[in-house]
């Protein structure tokens, strides 16, 4: 069983409000500590309806209404939920969940720490992605392709 020691940051790219379906949670539900939950095949956890109804008895609903660049930070424990967007108005948001070392052993089990990059090196690392006509990863391949490829980007990482 993974510990429940994750965070996750809600980041608003659009705004989220009530008629588009923003996110909602109960007030102080992570104290009552892990809920029954049913286990997806992939690892995702879903409280069950029995649980965030016995919730809902001691905590209030919270709709969490955001504005573009709005951040919004809850325990897994938390729980919540989002509608259905109905309306014409897009709701994207950026998700960064932060998990605990320990979890990751249990998915990946030669996992171990990220390695911690000084500034600098991350805007170094920006400004070579940009010297090579700045061609984003989301904009295209995002492992070299060929071994010319292959050799370039080692290049690129043994100059930071």
């Amino acid at each position: 069983m993974p510990s429940p020691d994750v965070v996750t940051c809600a980041i608003a790219i659009d705004v989220a409000s009530r008629t588009n379906g923003c996110l909602q949670m109960l007030k102080g539900s992570h104290s009552l500590g892990l809920l029954e939950f049913d286990a997806l095949p992939w690892g995702e956890r879903h409280t069950t309806e029995q649980s965030v109804r016995s919730a809902l008895e001691s905590c209030d609903r919270v709709y969490c209404e955001q504005e573009p660049g709005d951040a919004l930070f809850f325990s897994c424990l938390t729980v919540h939920c989002s509608e259905s967007n109905t309306s014409a108005q897009p709701r994207w948001a950026y998700l960064c969940a932060f998990d605990h070392m320990q979890n990751a052993v249990r998915y990946v089990p030669e996992a171990r720490p990220a390695p911690r990059w000084l500034d600098s090196t991350v805007l170094e690392y920006g400004k070579l992605q940009l010297a090579d006509g700045g061609k984003l990863a989301w904009e295209g391949e995002t492992e070299p392709s060929s071994q010319e490829d292959k050799v370039a980007e080692g290049q690129r990482t043994a100059r930071l």
